[in-house]
C-alpha cells in the first residue's frame, strides 16, 4: 500500500513540475518519498527480523561510501543541488550503522 501511495505522489509531483515549472517542490517531495522507502528496512533492523544482513552489510557499505563521495565533491551551495546527496548520505549511513549493529547483536546471540 505504501508503494502505491508513494508512486501516486511522485507522479503528481512530476506533473506539477511539468505544468508549473516548480522543481523545488518536486525535488523535496521525491526526497521525502525516497526517505520513506528506507524506513521499512530500518524498522526490521531495529526489531531484529531481517535474515541476510551479512550480505546486506557489503551493499550498504558501498552505498554509504558512494553517498559520502557525492557529498565530498559537492561544489554548490544551492539547496536544490545539495539536498539529494546529503539526504542519501544520512539515510545510507543510518541504515549501514543499523546493519552493522544487527550483525553484532546476532553474532553475540549465536556465540552465547
Amino acid at each position: 500500500a505504501l508503494e502505491k501511495v508513494t508512486l501516486v505522489v511522485a507522479l503528481t509531483s512530476a506533473v506539477r513540475w511539468l505544468l508549473f515549472d516548480n522543481l523545488f517542490f518536486t525535488l523535496f517531495t521525491n526526497l521525502f518519498l525516497s526517505s520513506i522507502s528506507y524506513l521499512e528496512y530500518m524498522k526490521r533492523l531495529i526489531m531484529g527480523t531481517p535474515k541476510d544482513t551479512k550480505q546486506d552489510a557489503l551493499g550498504w557499505a558501498l552505498y554509504f561510501v558512494g553517498a559520502l563521495l557525492n557529498v565530498l565533491i559537492l561544489d554548490s551551495s544551492r539547496i536544490e543541488l545539495s539536498a539529494l546527496p546529503i539526504v542519501y548520505f544520512i539515510m545510507n549511513g543510518v541504515t549501514f550503522a543499523l546493519v552493522v549493529r544487527h550483525n553484532r547483536n546476532f553474532k553475540n546471540k549465536v556465540s552465547v
